[in-house]
């Protein structure tokens, strides 16, 4: 009698269990998803800079360069093969030399990508290269499977340790507001 009722008690509890599975969340963009896709896929964004994030691999133990830090309307942006960017006075400091430019002239970027990743973020990549660097600049943007929330790369090429990590939103060009 007991064997019955467990078994009975089991078959229960399978059935509640199944019926109250959990559904899976689908991932719906947002229309600002899609307009930042859209402007990454054309090659004319704009990328309003929201925080930068301390690289493990960074060889300076400067407290600015290994600490969490918000940015001031710090943007970068790519419009017809032009590459631009802009550093506020607050973050003037801290991208002293990491920043693959401050408004220096001539510059070119190319983007290409839009490989999309297991987590759902769709990765594109920007090399800056022009008069005025040292060395090409390397930029990976991840967009958010959802929204236009971005988390940006900025990696030197030939094996250098440093890099800079960001987020921030991407935004068509021209149209955000710099």
């Amino acid at each position: 009698m007991k064997t019955l009722v467990r078994m009975m008690f089991l078959v229960a509890l399978a059935l509640f269990a199944g019926s109250c599975g959990t559904q899976r969340e689908t991932a719906v963009p947002s229309a600002e998803h899609r307009t930042a896709l859209e402007a990454l896929q054309a090659g004319r964004f704009l990328v309003k800079l929201d925080a930068v994030y301390p690289s493990s691999a960074s060889p300076w133990q400067h407290s600015s360069h290994t600490e969490y830090r918000e940015l001031h309307g710090s943007y970068f942006a790519v419009a017809d093969g032009k590459y631009t960017s802009y550093i506020s006075l607050e973050d003037r400091g801290f991208f002293a030399d990491e920043f693959p430019a401050r408004k220096r002239e001539g510059l070119r970027a190319e983007v290409s990508g839009g490989k999309k990743m297991r987590n759902g973020e769709i990765r594109f990549r920007v090399k800056v290269t022009g008069g005025g660097l040292v060395a090409d600049k390397r930029i990976a943007v991840f967009l958010d499977g959802k929204s236009n929330k971005c988390y940006v790369k900025i990696t030197p090429p030939s094996g250098n340790p440093l890099q800079t990590s960001m987020s921030g939103r991407v935004y068509p060009s021209g149209s955000a507001g710099k």
